[in-house]
């Protein structure tokens, strides 16, 4: 088997309209880290919404205690707070991807949390 790099991904999980949480998890390619998610447990049986690659600058922002397990809706949030505070204050430019792109949805009056 070839030494393929890997990506961190991060997938989204709801019940109904509820957000159930975050699994960011290391892998090749989006088919990949959820079916990992799915066969670890990761996901909680919760339906998988979405799933974004996130950047390579903002992955290496991703502490190892957030990978491979279920993000509540708050750990999320302090994430995704921690890695805009992180790029705004090294002026990181990056393309707009799952991170930049959640704040908005996490936000919103139409997500419920559990």
């Amino acid at each position: 088997m070839r030494n393929t790099p890997t990506s961190l991904f991060w997938l989204c999980y709801h019940r109904g309209d509820r957000l159930v949480g975050v699994v960011i998890m290391q892998a090749r390619e989006l088919l990949e880290a959820r079916m990992l998610a799915a066969i670890y447990g990761h996901d909680k049986l919760a339906e998988f919404t979405e799933g974004h690659e996130i950047s390579a600058e903002q992955a290496s922002m991703v502490t190892p205690n957030f990978i491979d397990r279920m993000l509540s809706p708050d750990d999320v949030s302090r994430l995704v707070t921690w890695i805009e505070s992180e790029t705004a204050r090294k002026r990181i430019q990056t393309e707009p991807d799952a991170i930049s792109a959640l704040p908005r949805d996490f936000h919103s009056s139409r997500v419920n949390f559990e």
